[in-house]
């Protein structure tokens, strides 16, 4: 008897896991921190303390374009753009980019549910679930939430990279609704 196919990707996923951080160990030091960034203020912390203190002298309307000391952390205008956004330009701001983020999967979802053809619905809803995934990561991993993994916020990071993958995601979308 044989393993099943979810034993074996259950153990595939594991074996990927234990060599990303044999090759990576700084991916198992940020996870040391995870939920403890304030013990680790200075060190492992570092750039998600700051990223709340910064998000939180932002106040609801921002300190301004250009004005916040969240861009002198490094990966800011990546990893941790939501407390730049924050800062810079307020909560409210904030809030709408990750609303804008939400309605995107609504309407991915809404795709999805009007589809007649199988492959859209498929594709839409891979890109509808990166595309979300994705952005909380960002946020949630800024915030210390979940832990800060390095992705970007869609559309709203700098990164060609992240701005070509996520049009070529909203490509499906409209090809769905071309359908």
């Amino acid at each position: 008897a044989g393993l099943s196919l979810a034993e074996c990707d259950f153990f595939a996923a594991v074996v990927g896991a234990g060599g990303i951080i044999l090759l990576y160990p700084y991916i198992a030091r940020r996870f040391s921190a995870w939920l403890h960034v304030w013990d680790y203020a200075d060190s492992l912390g570092y750039q998600q303390t700051r990223t709340m203190m910064s998000f939180a002298s932002g106040g609801m309307l921002g300190v301004g374009p250009g004005n916040g000391n969240l861009k002198n952390i490094a990966a800011a205008e990546t990893d941790l753009i939501f407390g730049v956004l924050g800062e810079e330009f307020g909560a409210i701001i904030a809030l709408a980019a990750a609303l804008s983020v939400v309605a995107i999967g609504i309407y991915g979802f809404r795709l999805i549910k009007n589809s007649t053809c199988l492959f859209d619905a498929v594709t839409v809803g891979g890109a509808t679930v990166q595309i979300i995934f994705q952005t909380a990561l960002n946020i949630f991993g800024s915030v210390d939430i979940l832990p800060l993994t390095g992705v970007t916020f869609i559309f709203v990071s700098i990164g060609g990279s992240s701005l070509i993958s996520a049009l070529m995601m909203l490509s499906f979308f409209k090809s769905a609704e071309l359908h």
